[in-house]
């Protein structure tokens, strides 16, 4: 598998699992979108940081630098931090109509 492909697929992934629980757990009404925005941003640079030691390593064993490997873990981190961040302000939003609505 190439490079390429090994980002989009734990891109993927990681939107896919990260999505799935935190809408699961506002369905089942245990936390708000508000914390699990919150708790997608942490995650982002924690994923984009562990994906890039493994993807600088892959490149390296390719006989490449690195660069790609470092430059396809920033943009995970940055697409799933972007994604916690709409998740964030959705939250916001509801708690805010929430609080007007109730009076």
């Amino acid at each position: 598998m190439s490079g390429d492909g090994l980002v989009w697929m734990i891109l993927l992934l990681a939107l896919l699992f990260l999505n799935f629980m935190a809408i699961s757990s506002y369905n089942k009404k245990n936390t708000s979108f508000l914390w699990s925005g919150l708790l997608i941003c942490i995650m982002g640079p924690v994923i984009g940081f562990i994906s890039s030691s493994i993807f600088v390593d892959f490149h390296h064993s390719e006989g490449g630098t690195g660069e790609g490997g470092a430059i396809g873990a920033a943009f995970l981190g940055l697409i799933i931090l972007g994604n916690g961040m709409i998740y964030l302000i959705v939250g916001i939003i509801m708690m805010i109509t929430q609080f007007f609505k109730k009076e």
